[in-house]
């Protein structure tokens, strides 16, 4: 448990440096391009890829690292939800991103064949992301097989 939260530590971080750099660049390409649907999907871009790639994987991370003793379930399943989630978000965001670069090269297979492809194939991972999170919550919470049960009657 401890290796996929260092993973997704790291995802954290890489994307972390993608939303300042994009971040410092937005302003600069508001002005440049003066498309409400180019700046909307920019945003859009910058908004999920901050908040799902950079802040959601330094949470999960930080639950999967602070939960690892407790962790009594799947080492697969883990894999499958890190990865899942890493490639999920990622995908999905940049959805948004080539759906401006559509626009903006107005190439209709990039605006909008790549935006529902990259939207569909992220959401695929997004719900495989949540099956499989149910299980390492429930590897979590649920009692461990030789743990001494606490005596609620008095």
């Amino acid at each position: 448990m401890q290796k996929q939260a260092m993973q997704l530590f790291a995802f954290s971080l890489i994307c972390f440096i993608g939303v300042f750099v994009f971040g410092s660049i937005l302003g600069p390409l508001q002005k440049i391009y003066n498309d409400p649907q180019v700046i909307r999907n920019f945003n859009l871009f910058h908004n999920h890829f901050d908040q799902l790639c950079w802040l959601g994987a330094a949470a999960i991370g930080a639950v999967l690292y602070a939960a690892r003793d407790r962790f009594n379930g799947s080492e697969r399943i883990l894999r499958i939800f890190t990865l899942s989630y890493m490639l999920g978000t990622a995908l999905f965001s940049f959805a948004f991103l080539a759906r401006a670069l559509g626009l903006i090269l107005m190439s209709t297979l990039l605006e909008k064949g790549s935006y529902v492809g990259l939207v569909s194939l992220g959401g695929l991972f997004n719900i495989i992301t949540i099956i499989t999170g149910i299980y390492v919550a429930n590897g979590i919470f649920s009692r461990r097989s030789g743990a001494p049960q606490k005596n609620t009657t008095s």
